[in-house]
């Protein structure tokens, strides 16, 4: 099975800062699904994840913006 590593990024925008926690893959639940703890909102407001997604061949960016 290929391995593929995928690193998290999050963070305010408007405020220059990210989350009070340190978000982390910590589980690959199989069918291409993975799991990711640390997430804790502390602020309202826009939180932007940034996923950055890489296999041997190739590499990928996706990128969330949550409002609330």
């Amino acid at each position: 099975m290929e391995k593929i590593l995928i690193a998290v990024d999050d963070g305010m925008p408007q405020h220059g800062h990210g989350l009070p926690t340190a978000l982390q893959m910590t589980a690959y639940l199989g069918n291409g699904k993975n799991r990711t703890d640390g997430v804790r909102f502390n602020m309202r407001g826009w939180q932007k994840f940034k996923l950055d997604i890489s296999a041997i061949e190739t590499a990928d960016t996706i990128t969330f913006n949550l409002v609330f």
